[in-house]
């Protein structure tokens, strides 16, 4: 019997994707650093969405358009409402000054957390942009408010209804420990409304 050959790997890393430019920018780049997903794999690769998400310094203003309305304030910094340049379309910009991040590592594990999330309930990033003094992460934007403003403004929660926004939530906790995520504030005021509770 003749002992089968392995088939032979076809190495491929990630950051071949990227131009000469853009591996300059991001190796050279003043600021928190964030790793280069440098990661080998065979020819049948699966792409995945983290691969996807952009980070590049220069202005946030080059690409996108502040509209006035601050849609959230923390100790954190700010979360703006823009508008991409390009496409028109509304976005969440979350501000955050560099001098606010105490635990450099802590928050890059959570941007990457982030970027490796793709669940409808879990809220998308889309870029991340480095300036001077500010790091902006540039997420989708929820309409419908807090989940705690929802609530409050019914009189009442049906079961079912309280069933349907339970199940989200659980969902999306599962899909987090899934991939050994923790969410450390889960409160109804960090929690965005529900979205569709036809299903």
């Amino acid at each position: 019997m003749e002992k089968a050959t392995p088939e032979k790997k076809e190495t491929i890393f990630v950051d071949d994707f990227m131009d000469e430019e853009e591996e300059k920018v991001l190796n050279e780049a003043p600021s928190i650093k964030m790793p280069i997903a440098r990661t080998e794999v065979n020819k049948n690769f699966k792409l995945k969405k983290e691969q996807f998400i952009n980070r590049r310094t220069g202005s946030v203003k080059d690409h996108y358009e502040f509209t006035g309305t601050i849609l959230g304030e923390g100790g954190f910094g700010k979360v703006h409402e823009i508008k991409e340049k390009d496409t028109g379309r509304l976005l969440a910009c979350k501000q955050i000054p560099r001098n606010k991040i105490r635990n450099q590592m802590r928050f890059v594990n959570e941007v990457l957390a982030l970027k490796e999330c793709d669940h409808p309930n879990i809220v998308k990033l889309y870029e991340v942009l480095e300036e001077e003094e500010d790091v902006f992460l540039i997420q989708e934007k929820l309409n419908g408010g807090e989940l705690f403003d929802y609530i409050t403004n019914k009189d009442y929660l049906s079961e079912n209804e309280a069933a349907k926004i339970f199940l989200q939530i659980i969902k999306s906790l599962i899909y987090c420990h899934e991939r050994e995520v923790i969410h450390r504030d889960c409160l109804l005021y960090t929690s965005p409304s529900p979205r569709d509770l036809s299903t």
